[in-house]
């Protein structure tokens, strides 16, 4: 059975959605979320969510930029440590990031998840406005878990 989860980390840090997922999700290979990269308590929550689902084969994230900021320093530095993802995401080929704005958090968030992820064979990055080449290039140059895997990075048209 493939299960697909679809919802708002929002949810997850406003503590409606119980805290603390079960100790696996073995049967959620897709998931869909909304996550302000501004929220300490999504982009943890977000990131429990997705180490706790080890097979997981497809992520999209929608990137919404509503709402005060909280602290960027704190949320950098969590970013930066190995231990806010410690298991390597063996199952995951697929990302989405859809309204990408090439924010700090943002990147060091796609840093993470390709330094992580063995099995990537494609992220797809989308962005609102137009292409910024040193952010393509940064981008370029992250180091990959994956040989395998390919970074798209583009405009989105309306």
């Amino acid at each position: 059975m493939i299960l697909i989860i679809v919802f708002s980390s929002k949810l997850l840090s406003a503590r409606i959605v119980p805290n603390g997922q079960p100790s696996t999700l073995n049967c959620l290979w897709h998931l869909y979320l909304d996550v302000n990269f501004s929220k300490m308590g999504q982009i943890s929550n977000v990131l429990q969510l997705i180490e706790s689902s080890p097979n997981l084969r497809k992520l999209r994230i929608s990137v919404h930029h509503h709402g005060t900021s909280d602290n960027a320093e704190a949320i950098l530095k969590y970013l930066d440590t190995p231990s806010c993802l410690e298991q390597p995401l063996d199952k995951l080929e697929h990302v989405a990031i859809n309204s990408f704005s090439s924010s700090k958090t943002e990147l060091l968030f796609v840093k993470l998840l390709l330094s992580h992820t063995p099995s990537l064979l494609k992220m797809c990055i989308d962005q609102l406005a137009d292409i910024d080449v040193d952010i393509a290039l940064e981008l370029m140059r992250f180091p990959r878990a994956s040989p395998r895997a390919e970074l798209f990075y583009s405009r989105i048209t309306l």
